[in-house]
């Protein structure tokens, strides 16, 4: 993990100033990359993962012999950070990868996924009025939109269904299936829409040599076709 970690760009942060001594957002921001190739699921597996193991503790980089960050204080970092913080992050690791011939960006995927909000109009176990009406907006998440997905059963028959939350687009290097550009809009937002700025955003800011493109029928539109 240590080599691994040594890859990750450094942020920027000061450490004097009065008050709570400030953790190192480094630190935090390895141990969320640890919870992602875990796939931990939640902030509790994060912290006793590193109160089991001190050498992953340290290799992440907090101090061995202080008390390891709160699961309050790892989900205030990770609200409070800006995300272009992390953007920055992926652009500067998608560009490194590409200068050194690793990602080559001749043939592109486009998909899309739903993430769903934590709100009770999602939880079908409990009493709601309605709950998928798109112009009642959740009181916990007043950002999130109506979506709908659709479900693959046992029999090959297919089955849509709805959800409150947003939609995470990306477009993927397809040989080596990497990850090159993202965006987290609200559900409501087609995937049609996003194409074609996915698609700049690869051309132009990551100089990538575009020959092919790959994707469902969602993308099959005239727009994006020319």
């Amino acid at each position: 993990y240590k080599k691994l970690f040594a890859y990750l760009p450094q942020i920027l942060y000061v450490r004097e100033g009065p008050g709570r001594p400030r953790t190192d957002p480094n630190a935090m921001l390895r141990a969320f990359v640890y919870r992602g190739l875990r796939r931990l699921p939640t902030l509790s597996d994060l912290a006793y993962a590193l109160n089991e193991n001190p050498s992953l503790t340290e290799a992440v980089g907090f101090d061995l012999f202080s008390p390891l960050p709160s699961i309050e204080r790892f989900s205030s970092w990770l609200r409070s950070t800006p995300n272009e913080i992390f953007q920055q992050i992926r652009f500067n690791l998608i560009s490194r990868l590409i200068q050194q011939g690793v990602v080559s960006g001749t043939t592109i995927a486009l998909d899309s996924s739903p993430t769903f909000s934590p709100v009770k109009e999602n939880n079908l176990k409990t009493t709601v009025r309605d709950r998928f009406n798109k112009d009642r907006y959740p009181k916990t998440d007043p950002d999130a939109r109506l979506g709908a997905y659709r479900v693959y059963l046992g029999s090959g028959t297919q089955k849509i269904r709805y959800f409150w939350g947003y939609r995470n687009h990306i477009a993927v290097d397809f040989d080596t299936e990497l990850p090159l550009w993202e965006e987290t809009h609200p559900a409501n937002h087609h995937e049609s829409r996003l194409a074609i700025p996915l698609l700049d955003a690869c051309a132009h800011q990551l100089c990538l040599p575009i020959e092919m493109v790959c994707g469902d029928s969602a993308y099959d539109s005239e727009k994006i076709l020319a």
